[in-house]
């Protein structure tokens, strides 16, 4: 069995890769097949993560910056829609990664909740009206209040 500080580096190197759009939904599928059964085959409508041996094991922070960079580069068309909602959909449906706050003064709570609110839209533009340049710049604005 693997000890949660030695042996699981390697599958949270890959994670954080694909956070920070250094790998693709692809390539972390088929690296962490052991642990992780994707199917995103009918995106945007329907996306399931059949089975996630990773989840309550590793829990790796996320970033405004994250976010950020992924909607700027969508916005300079480095990024195509589909690819920053499966993003989104990942980091939000995988259950291994969570808001990392910037200050202690900020309420938890509300702080989550903005935060995984962006991400829901994104993983679902269809029902929040499309995903355009002015959405995503809009989404860049609700990040600086939060």
């Amino acid at each position: 069995m693997k000890n949660l500080e030695n042996d699981y580096h390697f599958e949270e190197t890959l994670l954080r890769k694909f956070l920070d759009g250094k790998m693709n939904l692809e390539t972390l599928a088929k690296d962490l097949e052991e642990y992780i059964t994707i199917d995103f085959t009918l995106a945007p409508n329907i996306r399931e993560i059949k089975e996630n041996r990773l989840q309550g094991i590793l829990a790796i922070p996320i970033e405004k910056s994250h976010l950020k960079k992924k909607l700027e580069q969508y916005i300079s068309e480095q990024l195509l829609e589909d690819d920053l909602s499966n993003w989104a959909a990942f980091v939000f449906l995988s259950g291994l990664f969570y808001p990392a706050r910037i200050s202690q003064d900020i309420n938890k709570e509300s702080y989550e909740e903005s935060f995984w609110d962006i991400f829901q839209e994104l993983m679902t533009p269809s029902i929040f009206g499309g995903l355009s340049e002015e959405k995503a710049k809009f989404y860049l604005s609700r990040l600086v209040n939060i």
